[in-house]
């Protein structure tokens, strides 16, 4: 499973702007961290999509999104 983007996410990036992730793109991390043997960065998805704590998955929220912004950045970039 791949993080995918919209037009709308990569011109944002592209033009620095505020963007909000999915949970599907919080998913695709998810899989693909776990893949890839990174366990932290998997729980840190958990947390993010089925956490108890409203602050705690807040701030996975955050985190995840700013992983899936730096890979939309080198999409936009031509490094995929």
């Amino acid at each position: 499973m791949a993080i995918t983007f919209t037009d709308e996410q990569l011109s944002a990036v592209a033009h620095n702007h505020e963007w909000s992730v999915t949970d599907e793109q919080i998913e695709a991390l998810r899989v693909e961290a776990a893949a890839h043997g990174d366990y932290a960065q998997a729980d840190l998805c958990t947390t993010a999509l089925e956490g108890e704590d409203a602050k705690d998955r807040a701030d996975a929220r955050f985190e995840c999104a700013r992983v899936i912004a730096e890979a939309a950045a080198q999409i936009v970039q031509g490094g995929e």
